[in-house]
């Protein structure tokens, strides 16, 4: 049975005429069924992800298993979250009923998982154009502290230094509460490493409070400074990486961050084999809020340990994982082609051919990671031949 055109429209109306997964203009638009029709899926609006053509092309069919059509519906609902605010902002009936929309956890969260920095830098950037009141010197804050956070992901090294200063102006104009203190100064730290002030970051770091240092997102600051300094001092206050069923998607997207990041520190002190398990691990994380980006990452850097181990065909596997994955930032997606001429180079040029026929199996055997638990081994569950060896 053919999809409705009603059921299409109204697909199509929920995501505000963009893409689902990269939020690009639909001039022509495919509809892709949550849950597959193949599979057993109905044609009713709810089961329907309006997608460019590009993305719908690119979409990791050949991963997908009929038990994470839930993942797929939550992926598709952080974009409509984005769609509602936007609807409701140009309702909004006044200036701090405005801000309250933008400033709200769930678009921030639908914005960092979507990549949709841009769309929240205009919002705030427009409510920062109006005229300022000192009641209102927190909010104003909060909203200058979001835009800084969401230049600091662009790809445009023009953002952070002005965006630095405009965050500073806003915070001498009031009195900074603790929470929002603690908020400045990750953001601050970020910004700073985005312009080499290396000072300046440590600085940052170092004024978090206690509470703001048990956190994923400081962890993760705190892991990257290591990363890029070689200075392990923080690598202390790094807090032990776990998942809970009720933390949110930023939480599980900062712990997935962590643990890719305290493999990378393994492999630069040559421990291969411990680097391999842990960015398992993030990829397992990923694999649990269909974190697009983090699967892409997590994939293409098991590829890259492979080869440093010597399996060409492990490699292939990987790096062809990472591929079904597009549009999670061109100056990531960089990567992708040399990586894919040295996996060649190692294996042969017949070494992809047998993945492509069990990618499914491949996929399912690295379960997402189950809260609550202790580290896992990271091993698959089925005989993966060679990778148990690993």
């Amino acid at each position: 049975m053919r999809v409705s055109a009603k059921a299409r429209q109204e697909a199509l109306d929920r995501v505000d005429a963009r893409c689902s997964l990269c939020t690009a203009s639909l001039l022509t638009y495919d509809v892709h069924h949550i849950h597959f029709a193949s599979l057993g899926g109905g044609n009713e609006a709810e089961n329907l992800m309006a997608l460019c053509p590009s993305c719908h092309r690119s979409f990791p069919h050949h991963l997908y298993l009929p038990s994470e059509a839930q993942l797929l519906r939550d992926a598709a609902r952080r974009w409509e979250q984005l769609v509602e605010a936007q609807r409701s902002l140009l309702k909004a009936p006044s200036w701090k009923d405005a801000a309250a929309i933008v400033l709200r956890r769930d678009v921030r969260e639908a914005a960092l998982a979507h990549g949709a920095y841009g769309l929240l830098m205009d919002w705030t950037d427009m409510l920062l154009g109006e005229p300022d009141e000192p009641e209102l010197h927190v909010v104003r804050l909060r909203l200058s502290i979001l835009a800084a956070e969401m230049a600091s992901y662009v790809a445009d090294k023009r953002e952070p230094a002005p965006r630095l200063e405009s965050m500073r102006a806003v915070a001498n104009r009031c009195e900074v509460p603790t929470r929002e203190l603690d908020a400045l100064a990750l953001v601050e730290a970020k910004l700073h490493r985005l312009l080499g002030n290396v000072d300046d970051e440590a600085e940052a770091l170092d004024t978090c409070s206690p509470e703001m240092r048990h956190t994923a997102e400081f962890g993760f600051r705190a892991i990257s400074f290591v990363l890029k300094t070689g200075d392990a001092s923080l690598l202390s206050s790094v807090p032990t990486p776990t998942v809970h069923d009720d933390d949110s998607l930023t939480d599980h997207m900062a712990v997935g961050n962590i643990i890719g990041d305290r493999g990378r520190l393994m492999l630069r002190d040559e421990n291969v084999e411990d680097a391999y398990h842990e960015l398992v691990r993030a990829f397992r994380i990923a694999r649990r809020t269909f974190h697009r980006r983090g699967l892409f990452v997590a994939a293409m850097r098991l590829a890259d340990i492979a080869l440093r181990l010597g399996e060409a065909q492990l490699a292939a596997e990987w790096w062809m994982i990472g591929d079904q994955f597009s549009s999670v930032g061109r100056h990531l997606e960089l990567s992708r082609e040399p990586l894919r001429r040295r996996v060649l180079t190692a294996g042969g040029p017949h070494v992809f051919s047998s993945v492509r026929r069990d990618l499914r199996s491949l996929w399912s055997a690295f379960e997402p990671i189950v809260p609550n638990t202790p580290r896992e081994t990271a091993e698959p569950r089925s005989a993966d031949r060679d990778r148990t060896a690993l």
